[in-house]
């Protein structure tokens, strides 16, 4: 936030180590910062083995951008960069007046890691009948998913922004490249309100299938009347058989907080032989540390001939944030998919890996 500020203003802002013997006497100002934006001044630094001491001055420019932080958040100046945000008290339910569905989406969207998803989420409450307040462990996972969407249905395709930008860049791209032969049955994983539906319906897809975890976003989905089967749960775990579909179009559900790496294994097991899926992922997301279990997955499919990549492009997805716009063929193979947890250590490659037995 303090980086963004002095930004803001004009300041140079450099992010990197930096090198004490040539560059600590250069400094008037140096402050200890952390998660809580709280600066504390150091007047100097003392080398112990050689007795010499660094001295600095007061906070001038340091304490002018923290003063400011505190305005914004005391809500004495504007919010501009929508830091700050309404929390209702225990067992207030939001309605409909005070739920800003574009703002949420727009968090939503420009999420780069699940942390910052649960920040978006936490903006809106499950329904009236449920818990007013969800743990730590909902919040992860699908129920507060699909609380949340399901508040967010009625006024979704209006402010979903990047999400209906992707249904419609990913079923043009399944079109280019699917055969006309080939347009029989198709998957629409994570259908939304059926944007991406109505695009393949219009372009002669004889049978659509909508697959949701919400209830309410395939009700708005249902109104289109696009599809011929309709069914509600969370990927990755699907009930449709192997090799059931000819092609699968996946806008804006590989994310964070949502459709996880397991997900692109399932895409092989119900997708014909030779069948293509197009999908997208947030490409700031698929490139950070949080995101390398799809990278992972999406590798591992191609090194053991489970499917090939026909294209890949990066391409708008909402305001200035990109996605990474993917389309695959699945290989004509009898191979079968087994994933099984991984035994990587890191936090951040706790995807699956996928073993192929012939």
């Amino acid at each position: 936030m303090l980086m963004t500020l002095a930004r803001e203003q004009g300041m140079t802002v450099e992010e990197r180590p930096v090198d004490f013997h040539e560059e600590i006497e250069q400094f008037q100002e140096v402050a200890g910062s952390g998660t809580a934006v709280v600066l504390s001044p150091c007047a100097s630094i003392l080398r112990v083995k050689t007795g010499r001491k660094y001295e600095f001055g007061p906070l001038n420019q340091l304490a002018g951008l923290r003063d400011r932080l505190v305005r914004i958040q005391r809500g004495e100046e504007d919010n501009s960069f929508e830091w700050m945000m309404p929390i209702p008290r225990e067992g207030h339910i939001l309605n409909a007046a005070e739920l800003d569905p574009e703002r949420v989406l727009r968090r939503m969207l420009c999420a780069v890691s699940s942390e910052e998803l649960a920040t978006a989420k936490a903006e809106v409450t499950p329904e009236e009948g449920k818990d007013s307040v969800v743990n730590d462990e909902e919040q992860k996972g699908e129920v507060a998913l699909k609380h949340l969407y399901d508040r967010l249905a009625g006024s979704y395709q209006k402010a979903g922004g990047g999400r209906v930008v992707a249904a419609a860049h990913c079923s043009s791209l399944l079109l280019n490249h699917l055969p006309v032969s080939r347009r029989g049955h198709v998957l629409d994983a994570g259908a939304g309100t059926g944007e991406a539906g109505a695009i393949l319906k219009g372009a002669g897809v004889d049978a659509l299938t909508a697959f949701d975890l919400s209830d309410n976003m395939l009700d708005e989905a249902r109104k289109k009347g696009v599809y011929d089967t309709v069914e509600q749960g969370c990927l990755p775990d699907t009930p449709f058989d192997d090799n059931e579909f000819d092609a699968i179009v996946c806008a804006g559900c590989l994310a964070p907080g949502h459709a996880s790496p397991a997900t692109y294994a399932e895409f092989c097991r119900v997708l014909k032989p030779g069948g293509l899926v197009a999908f997208s992922v947030p490409r700031a997301y698929y490139e950070s540390a949080e995101g390398q279990g799809h990278r992972f997955a999406i590798e591992t499919l191609e090194r053991v001939g489970a499917w090939e990549r026909i294209f890949e492009e990066a391409r708008s997805y909402f305001d200035e944030v990109e996605a990474i716009y993917f389309v695959f063929r699945r290989l004509d193979s009898s191979a079968r998919m087994v994933q099984k947890d991984s035994e990587n250590g890191t936090e951040a490659a706790k995807a699956q890996h996928f073993h192929v037995f012939p």
